[in-house]
């Protein structure tokens, strides 16, 4: 762990993450990151001009209960008291590096009544950028309140908090435009009454009650007075207002990893801000979640991608997938088709078609080779089904030297009793099922799955820990790892780990291969080779089966921030290209299908019902 003015992070720390059961995703890790670099930027001036700025609201609440963020939080809050405010308001617009903007309510269009630091532009793809903000791309920003003194009268502190929540409700109905024109001139009306003024302009308010709204808050702040405030809090969103003796002193207490200032009554602040603050309420956020939806659903519409790395479904180019043959009926499908093959021979006999008659041959040849070199790959050498097949390729060049009136027959049969004896083969033995893991951290997420399939015995499993490696911010890979020594710990793999170079997935054709990792490449933190993707593995087997690495909490309701949350975790390339997708829990499973509707359409719940089983 590091000062904030010497932020790092490990390169494992952008992975997708459980937290407090709640599913962060890496994209929200890099915001986060880009967040804390704009407020290593604030403390560096601070430290210079000695202006001291505390963790404040859901920041400081993230540091005392998390040691982070809340994880379903998305932005930062500090605060300072009102000098320190001015001060630093007045030197970041001179001092901060070029890329920072610097915003309040006395200067540009910011119309919201305190400080914001950001850098430029909703979007930046510049290597130099992205390095200085850790792998974020989006505009990302930090909030500053000023702290105000509170009347020690508490007649006095009334009016002033009646004045104010009036101008505050007058703001938010204009910012959101939920206020008729008439509710804001009579508005207007009873704050120019209430605080002796004029607004001189009645058709565009914001900028003047905004100001009037900072002077209510601070017209105390010549007295030294017992509480303090964030005043839009205090006047304008609740109730909330502490000792000014909680900020005697503060100390460095862990985020995330690094450190950020925290009031010596931090207790007492964070119980006047949430009362219990020690009991996570999910879903509290009071804007949308996460805040870079909308700059992603501004990218994709046009460019037709995501910004970051991450994966982007566009249900105009999706097509549902089909039933798909399994590997037995492909063998005998191919099989079939020879016994029209017999029909044409005797017919081209007949004609005396010698050159015909020989290639029709060699092709019924041909393809039961293929049909035995596939079975032998699978279930190795001797078993009776290949031998049937050698006794066809037998009987085909029999015929093919003294064709007779029986010869079409003997071949039939001869085919028949292949047929059967494959059919026989497949019948008799167990599933062939690969497991592709990918860190041994994620064990348990697949555990009861393997069980399940383990405790048929006649099933032969086998289990190849796969390389991966992290990336940096350019997306360049920081080497290939895997963590086949510690899957041997595990007491379950006992003889079932191998490798590729043991087992040759081609030849071998597992009836079931089953994955945990979704991305395939469109990740900016982990990445595996690209034949491990998920659309590559379909071509080695009849069931693709995606069990997820992380399994969060199921959220309460479609309204929950866990389900905005489940985007990420959704929409990724396996989800669409799996055969079967399983989840631990019957309510969390219902709710990919809720997410894989709104991203298809209602004609899909059964499609996704029935490519969603419920984990027994």
């Amino acid at each position: 762990m590091t000062n904030i003015d010497e932020l790092s992070f490990s390169p494992e720390y952008f992975c997708d993450e459980i937290r407090e059961g709640f599913f962060v995703s890496e994209a929200m890790k890099f915001y986060w990151a880009g967040q804390l670099a704009v407020l290593s930027e604030i403390d560096k001036l601070c430290r210079k001009h000695d202006i001291i700025w505390y963790a404040d609201c859901g920041t400081l609440l993230g540091a005392v209960r998390h040691k982070g963020y809340i994880p379903w939080d998305d932005d930062i809050d500090i605060a300072m008291f009102r000098d320190d405010y001015n001060r630093f308001m007045e030197l970041a617009k001179t001092e901060l590096s070029d890329e920072l903007l610097v915003r309040s309510s006395d200067f540009g269009d910011f119309d919201m009544p305190f400080g914001r630091v950001l850098n430029k532009g909703a979007y930046n793809f510049d290597s130099t950028f992205i390095a200085k903000y850790k792998g974020c791309p989006f505009s990302v920003g930090v909030d500053i309140f000023p702290m105000d003194s509170i009347y020690d009268d508490a007649d006095k502190e009334e009016d002033r908090v009646k004045r104010g929540k009036r101008i505050y409700s007058l703001l938010e109905g204009i910012r959101h435009k939920s206020l008729s024109d008439a509710e804001i001139q009579k508005g207007i009306a009873i704050v120019e009454r209430e605080n002796n003024i004029v607004i001189t302009r009645k058709k565009n308010p914001l900028k003047e009650l905004l100001q009037l709204f900072d002077q209510i808050a601070k017209e105390n702040n010549s007295e030294k007075s017992d509480e303090i405030a964030v005043m839009i809090v205090w006047m304008g969103e609740g109730d909330a207002k502490f000792p000014r003796s909680c900020y005697d002193s503060w100390s460095e207490i862990p985020f995330e990893t690094t450190t950020v200032r925290a009031p010596e009554g931090m207790n007492a602040v964070l119980e006047a801000y949430f009362g219990d603050y020690m009991k996570p309420v999910r879903g509290t956020a009071s804007h949308g979640y996460p805040v870079y939806r909308e700059l992603e659903d501004v990218f994709r519409g046009r460019y037709g991608k995501n910004p970051t790395c991450r994966y982007y479904f566009d249900k105009t180019r999706f097509t549902p997938k089909a039933v798909r043959k399994t590997f037995s009926d492909q063998q005998m499908d191919l099989l079939a088709y020879l016994k029209g093959f017999h029909e044409n021979i005797q017919e081209m006999i007949h004609a005396q078609k010698t050159e015909e008659v020989l290639k029709f041959l060699e092709t019924c040849q041909n393809a039961a080779v293929t049909v035995g070199n596939a079975i032998e790959g699978r279930f190795g050498e001797g078993t009776e089904a290949v031998e049937a097949l050698e006794h066809y390729c037998e009987k085909i060049y029999e015929v093919s030297v003294n064709w007779s009136e029986g010869s079409k027959n003997e071949l039939d049969d001869s085919l028949s009793c292949a047929q059967q004896k494959i059919r026989e083969l497949f019948n008799s033995s167990g599933k062939e099922v690969l497991f592709l893991l990918g860190k041994a951290a994620w064990w348990d997420s697949i555990k009861t799955v393997f069980t399940q399939i383990a405790d048929d015995k006649r099933n032969n499993i086998s289990v190849i820990p796969i390389p991966y490696s992290y990336l940096d911010y350019s997306r360049k890979l920081l080497g290939w790892q895997n963590d086949k020594e510690l899957f041997e710990k595990i007491p379950e793999l006992n003889c079932k780990l191998t490798s590729f170079d043991e087992y040759k997935l081609e030849s071998k054709r597992p009836d079931i291969i089953v994955i945990q990792v979704p991305y395939d490449g469109y990740s900016g933190s982990l990445a595996i080779p690209e034949w491990m993707f998920s659309e590559k593995l379909l071509n080695y087997t009849d069931e693709l089966i995606f069990v997820p690495y992380l399994e969060p909490d199921p959220p309460e309701s479609k309204e929950d921030v866990a389900y905005a949350a489940m985007q990420e975790l959704v929409e990724q390339p396996v989800i669409f290209n799996a055969d079967k997708i399983i989840v631990g829990s019957r309510k969390l499973r219902d709710y990919y299908v809720e997410k894989l509707v709104d991203m298809t359409s209602d004609e899909m719940r059964n499609y996704w019902e029935m490519r969603c089983p419920v984990c027994n």
